[in-house]
């Protein structure tokens, strides 16, 4: 029994390691992914602001604008999303990995004090 718990806290051991070593890339990308995002919305904004309009047309509304810069920029915002989902993602496999190191390590005191009580 003593040595299945600790086979089992050292693979958790190895998977939290591994996460937290990607976990920075991760939340990297997103910041990277984020920016690139925020920026090409900017843009389309602004471009669709400043565009002419021919004479009689109304401006767009502002949901409209945004309809339309969301089509201009639908692939900066799906890789924006998709990597903010990784992290998120990543961040709850952490914690449930923390979680489950922290019970394995619950079951190895209580099998501790079980053994030394005999």
């Amino acid at each position: 029994m003593a040595t299945e718990i600790e086979r089992e806290l050292l693979k958790c051991e190895a998977a939290l390691y591994e996460m937290q070593k990607q976990y920075p890339a991760l939340a990297k990308t997103a910041a990277q992914n984020r920016y690139v995002y925020d920026v090409a919305w900017a843009n389309a904004i602004d471009e669709i602001a400043h565009r002419k309009l021919v004479e009689g047309q109304k401006p767009p509304t502002v949901p409209v604008q945004d309809a339309m810069a969301t089509k201009i920029v639908a692939e900066e915002m799906e890789a924006a999303r998709t990597a903010e989902a990784d992290l998120d993602a990543a961040k709850k496999h952490i914690d449930t990995l923390q979680a489950i190191l922290s019970s394995v390590q619950t079951r190895s005191k209580l099998l501790l004090a079980e053994m030394s009580l005999r």
